[in-house]
């Protein structure tokens, strides 16, 4: 599960160009990044999810590397890629930062 941290100037003393949601997790199947406002889904080959719980998105999709997508809604993705098959997206938070 990907835990968030958010930096802000009065809790940390950071720059005000860093505030923001910050948090990376890596699993065998998967690499989520947030940075800011965004979340990168990186799935590799083969991945296996279902219902994986995302930081609270806007609905959207995901690109796979054979041209298919797969949905992402109320933040949950589930997917069950081929071995020879990838995918990748940038999904956007629902709180602005």
């Amino acid at each position: 599960m990907l835990e968030l941290v958010r930096l802000s100037k009065e809790n940390e003393n950071y720059a005000e160009a860093l505030k923001g949601f910050y948090g990376n997790v890596g699993e065998k199947t998967c690499s989520i990044t947030v940075i800011k406002s965004l979340v990168f889904v990186n799935l590799f080959k083969g991945a296996t999810l279902n219902d994986y719980n995302l930081p609270e998105v806007y609905d959207g999709f995901i690109v796979c590397s054979d041209g298919s997508y797969i949905n992402v809604t109320n933040s949950k993705l589930s997917c069950n890629l081929n071995q020879d098959v990838s995918g990748f997206g940038i999904l956007k938070m629902k709180n602005n930062i």
